[in-house]
């Protein structure tokens, strides 16, 4: 519900100060998830994609981990 809390009041806030407001969501369970990382990035390279645009996809999927907390149970 945290998630649910924040975003409204993000769009709460953009609303208040007219300011445009660009929410991304993304299911890291299925995102590139059979797809090599570098591979991903050599073809956005190929494809002139903007140099900051490739170092943020890169930033975003290093290192990530994930944790789940369920009632009392941690993954």
């Amino acid at each position: 519900m945290d998630h649910i809390h924040t975003i409204t009041r993000l769009i709460e806030v953009s609303r208040e100060y007219k300011k445009p407001l660009c929410l991304t969501f993304i299911d890291f369970e299925k995102a590139f998830d059979s797809v090599e990382k570098e591979a991903i990035t050599e073809v956005l390279t190929n494809r002139v994609l903007p140099t900051l645009y490739i170092k943020v996809l890169r930033e975003l999927y290093k290192n990530i981990t994930a944790k789940i907390t369920h009632s009392i149970m941690t993954s």
